[in-house]
């Protein structure tokens, strides 16, 4: 029960677990790895350079509400990150191993695109990170300018919930101060709520540790998010039989994730029902002559699944 949790929308970067210097922008590794652990009693991660673990961060087994705790490669406390009981919307308060405040992760809702902003312990807002539409790449940005300082990536499909970071801006991440131990919270959180959000869709259960704010969505938005869901759905499944004999490889399924989803001059936080006609511009890609077969199969498969994540309980 406590393994499966949430789902959809957010991970993070881990960097360096075991430095606590942030002025050296240097201590951060500019490519390091989130792994999931196979067997464990609750959500439970590796982190790890190319050449050494740098430490793990875990869920605790008994909490009211969600707790991380994140651990050096001695498994030496450096940082807890437990979730506000009475908040709109999930928010994470991050202290070191001294109980000091780190700062917060405050979750964002989006149908599509779910969000986190990184704020500090004297509330300044640091930086935003987005999920891509396939839910396979986060994208940190500065608040400031809006350039990217660090994304997280994961295979489309996996049986893991295993990420690749890779820091674009050292200079700025320790500028600004970021802790490390910030960007872990949200890789736990986000695979989490996808857990089990799927543990709850199997099982028609809406009992959910994370109290009331699943989706922040007005009265009239969560009586129809469903109904374009399942609209979505029936269009989708008028093409089934067209890809009957097609063979996705590794390349469609790369070819159709790489596909301009979101413009830089769309609004893909704030507007989701220009999402969802993004959703049925892709649908509509099925009847066209610019994919081939087999990526046509990849873009059928990946939008089922897409569509499957994307339920939502009345």
């Amino acid at each position: 029960m406590f393994k499966n949790l949430w789902r959809t929308s957010l991970i993070f970067l881990g960097l360096f677990l075991c430095s606590q210097d942030l002025s050296a922008a240097t201590a951060f590794p500019d490519e390091f790895y989130v792994r999931e652990r196979w067997v464990s009693a609750t959500t439970s991660f590796d982190i790890e350079s190319k050449y050494e673990k740098l430490g793990t961060v875990h869920r605790k087994f008994f909490s009211l509400m969600p707790e991380y705790h994140l651990k050096n490669a001695d498994q030496e406390m450096v940082a807890k990150a437990r979730m506000r009981f009475w908040s709109f919307g999930a928010i994470f308060d991050v202290e070191d191993g001294q109980a000091q405040p780190l700062g917060t992760v405050e979750q964002r809702f989006s149908w599509f695109y779910p969000t986190f902003e990184i704020v500090s312990a004297s509330h300044q807002k640091l930086a935003r990170a987005q999920l891509n539409f396939w839910g396979t790449k986060y994208e940190i940005k500065d608040v400031g300018d809006d350039h990217i300082i660090a994304t997280l990536t994961r295979p489309f499909f996996q049986f893991k919930n295993n990420w690749t970071i890779q820091i674009k801006d050292h200079a700025l991440i320790s500028q600004k101060n970021i802790h490390p131990n910030l960007f872990l919270v949200i890789i736990a959180f986000q695979v989490d709520r996808e857990n089990w959000r799927r543990s709850q869709n199997k099982r028609n259960n809406n009992n959910n540790i994370f109290g009331s704010h699943e989706f922040e969505l007005n009265s009239v938005e969560r009586e129809q998010a469903p109904y374009y869901v399942q609209e979505l759905k029936n269009n989708l499944e008028l093409y089934q039989s067209t890809i009957i004999g097609s063979d996705p490889v590794d390349e469609d399924f790369s070819f159709i994730e790489n596909l301009a989803i979101c413009n830089e001059t769309d609004n893909c936080v704030e507007d989701d029902s220009n999402n969802y006609k993004k959703f049925k511009e892709l649908i509509e890609l099925l009847n066209s002559d610019e994919l081939t077969a087999s990526q046509k199969a990849a873009l059928y498969l990946m939008l089922e699944q897409r569509l499957e994540d994307c339920k939502i309980s009345k």
